[in-house]
């Protein structure tokens, strides 16, 4: 006859086990309790929330307690059957027999690993972004006043008629005066007629001498020393900006992140294929037609 202790222990160890089975498998971090189980697969509490969310709430019924009931039993249901149907899919060679199925299968598990490990860039890595490429994203507005040797005029005299027209914007630093001096003396006839504008430029579009002056000015309305290039004589006025790291952050950070993703995509098949047997047959690879 069982003594009591005996008894005591059998029944608590008993409990226990029912009690560990109603609790379940252990829970997901993210997805939360398993609530269900069709073969390996788990159904997850966040499953549940997400199917019932993507049904309409019952509506003109007397019960809505029980209507709730009963649709979530529905969407459990349905979770069940689909993890049922893919089962008997997977056991019945569904993949092998689909290569449209497997390259979605492969390319949604890729998206589902990148996210995990996707992150925005700090200022720190962004700023030193923009050190990479500033050269090809700054521009600044200018306008200058060219002065140039012609079969009539010297060099030496194209330099003394670029001096005596800065000495007089020194002396008259206003808008208007060198727009003025740029329509009486530029020999840019493009520009001239525009008081000398030639809207946004970067450094490559330039004569680097001009793009170097040009550069140099640190505020609107600043005019340059004497620039000597190929064309002749420049003064240059700087009369806009987009430049400095602020003018590109929004849009370097998106830039940024699409390059991060690609070189986090190529590390991922290369880490990939590197945890895999890979073997190319080369002799019948290269019996494959390359035509289309």
């Amino acid at each position: 006859m069982p003594s009591m202790k005996s008894l005591l222990i059998t029944t608590l160890l008993a409990l226990f086990i029912l009690f560990m089975q109603a609790c379940g498998p252990k829970p997901d971090p993210a997805k939360g309790n398993v609530i269900a189980k069709v073969g390996s697969q788990k159904i997850y509490a966040k499953d549940l929330e997400n199917k019932l969310m993507s049904t309409s709430p019952p509506h003109d019924v007397k019960d809505k307690e029980k209507a709730r009931k009963e649709q979530k039993k529905m969407a459990l249901d349905s979770l069940i059957n689909e993890a049922v149907v893919f089962q008997a899919a997977m056991d019945h060679g569904i993949l092998d027999r689909s290569p449209r199925l497997r390259r979605e299968i492969a390319l949604e598990y890729v998206r589902h690993e990148l996210k995990a490990k996707k992150k925005m860039p700090t200022d720190e890595e962004l700023e030193a972004f923009f050190e990479e490429k500033k050269d090809d994203l700054e521009k600044i507005r200018v306008s200058h006043i060219l002065i140039a040797p012609s079969e009539n005029v010297s060099l030496e005299e194209a330099r003394k008629t670029a001096e005596k027209v800065l000495s007089e914007l020194k002396t008259d630093p206003k808008a208007s005066k060198f727009a003025e001096l740029a329509q009486k003396y530029s020999s840019d006839n493009k520009s001239k007629s525009r008081g000398g504008d030639l809207f946004l430029i970067k450094r490559s579009q330039k004569d680097p001498a001009f793009s170097e002056a040009a550069f140099a000015l640190k505020n609107i309305g600043d005019i340059s020393d004497i620039v000597q290039t190929k064309d002749g004589f420049h003064i240059i006025k700087l009369t806009g900006e987009q430049r400095g790291f602020k003018s590109f952050k929004n849009s370097l950070k998106w830039e940024y992140a699409k390059i991060k993703e690609r070189e986090a995509k190529d590390q991922f098949f290369r880490d990939l294929r590197d945890q895999t047997s890979v073997k190319v047959y080369e002799n019948a690879f290269n019996r494959v037609s390359a035509k289309n």
